[in-house]
């Protein structure tokens, strides 16, 4: 009785090869947007008692950043190695980080409007910051854990049936 496969591995990931570029296109042009629009404008996160400051375009570089390098692991890491990774995973790798980018744009909306709250309402503003703060960071951090669980599990289940082969 032959075993069932539960992760086909196929030729190439075409749509999270594709996802990973065009991610990494429009976040390297939302960078440059942000830059040369708004120079180096800050973004501000007030974490009890740490007080980060960032700009708008690092955000989207760092985007940028990540998304290319799985892009070129997807792509040129599996040519290299001849390593098939699991279109399923790989699949739910992109959905996940699809969540992510869209929970972390929810938050930095968050803080550049209640940015912009806080010069009115001093105290309410930043009562309200600190509570969604504590509700949206905590929820990035596992999301990206899980990203990043998916990532290397495609990766050594990739080099684990290469080797039984």
């Amino acid at each position: 009785m032959e075993p069932i496969d539960y992760f086909p591995a196929g030729k190439k990931d075409e749509i999270s090869t594709k996802g990973f570029l065009f991610i990494g296109i429009i976040a390297t042009v939302l960078g440059i947007y942000f830059h040369l629009m708004y120079g180096n404008s800050a973004l501000d996160i007030q974490l009890h008692d740490t007080y980060i400051v960032t700009s708008f375009d690092q955000i989207f570089y760092n985007i940028a950043m990540y998304a290319f390098s799985c892009f070129g692991i997807y792509q040129i890491f599996t040519k290299i190695f001849k390593v098939h990774l699991s279109k399923i995973s790989g699949q739910i790798h992109l959905g996940i980080y699809l969540c992510f980018l869209v929970v972390l744009a929810v938050f930095i909306y968050h803080v550049y409007m209640t940015r912009h709250a806080m010069l009115i309402d001093n105290i309410n503003a930043y009562t309200a910051n600190q509570s969604v703060y504590y509700l949206i960071l905590p929820f990035l951090v596992i999301l990206f854990v899980i990203l990043q669980l998916f990532f290397i599990f495609n990766l050594i289940f990739g080099m684990y049936k290469k080797m039984i082969r």
